[in-house]
């Protein structure tokens, strides 16, 4: 196989594997809700499950095509895509300034008068995730961790949420015991040797002159 059938090949089948992620978003029950765009997920438990258990399949059978033909993944860059996305909505969302609403008819004065700051407060919102995206891109993330198989990560992370709550319950039945401390250390100040650790200059006491009476 060519490098361009190759290309082709593992181009295809990465936008299949994406959409396959959207589906099992859906089936796990997500709905995206904003303010003028909402979503409606009609689907019944049963129909998730079938979902998943084919989306399931496909994954194998895309695992296969993997190894057998040697593609490589797919690596998304997430500022990448916000950046192509805010370059993407910027320019319909500049077309409704006034100037471009004369297209479908001469717009009421009060309107433009009304959406040409808000636009124009839009496009600079726009402009500003744009450009944190923009310095993000390219930039080199911690390697990840070697990904579990279908299930494993679920199995490995409930069984240490079972042996954390096992230590927690060993815990609390434990007898409770008083603190060790450590022995006294009753030798007096005045026998304490030059050296010792507590201590590094011998103490004495100081001689008292005593004043002789008249």
């Amino acid at each position: 196989m060519s490098e361009l059938h190759l290309r082709g090949v593992s181009t295809a089948l990465a936008i299949l594997d994406e959409t396959l992620c959207a589906f099992e978003h859906w089936a796990s029950g997500r709905e995206d809700h904003g303010v003028l765009y909402h979503e409606q997920n009609p689907l019944s438990p049963k129909e998730r499950e079938a979902i998943l258990s084919t989306t399931r399949q496909i994954r194998e059978e895309l695992r296969e095509l993997r190894d057998k033909l040697g593609l490589e993944p797919k690596v998304q860059d997430v500022a990448s895509s916000i950046w192509a996305w805010c370059c993407t909505i910027i320019e319909p969302v500049q077309e409704l300034e006034g100037r471009y609403l004369r297209r479908y008819g001469e717009p009421p004065a009060e309107l433009v008068q009304y959406l040409d700051p808000k636009v124009a407060k839009l496009c600079d919102l726009l402009g500003t995730v744009q450009q944190i995206a923009s310095r993000a891109r390219g930039r080199p993330t911690p390697p990840a961790r070697p990904k579990a198989r279908d299930g494993e990560h679920l199995v490995s992370e409930r069984k240490a949420r079972e042996k954390d709550r096992s230590e927690r319950r060993e815990e609390a039945l434990r007898p409770w015991r008083p603190p060790r401390t450590e022995p006294r250390d009753r030798t007096s100040w005045r026998g304490r040797s030059r050296g010792t650790p507590n201590c590094s200059v011998s103490w004495k006491r100081p001689r008292v002159r005593m004043g002789t009476r008249r």
